[in-house]
């Protein structure tokens, strides 16, 4: 896997990304996005994106039991938060 740098900070990204945009917490189920994404990690992936809006929340939830008991400084998730998805 190749990475890159993030400006100066040293924080070093895989040049490959795995996000969770339509496949996490709707079209697969949870046995396959682990199979997914831990093949990702075990190629060097560390980038991983979300967000709050993909399948109404459960794609986070999903990515979260996923990587529950991976090295947390081996990871690197991006999140965004645009549009209200939870109650107010």
């Amino acid at each position: 896997m190749n990475y890159r740098r993030m400006g100066r900070t040293g924080l070093k990204l895989s040049e490959i990304a795995l996000g969770a945009w339509i496949t996490f917490g709707d079209q697969i189920d949870s046995p396959t996005a682990r199979e997914i994404l831990l093949k990702a990690y075990d190629s060097g992936v560390n980038f991983f994106d979300n967000a709050d809006i993909y399948a109404e929340g459960r794609a986070e939830s999903v990515m979260g039991e996923i990587i529950r008991g991976l090295p947390r400084e081996s990871l690197v998730i991006s999140s965004k938060v645009f549009w209200q998805t939870m109650p107010g």
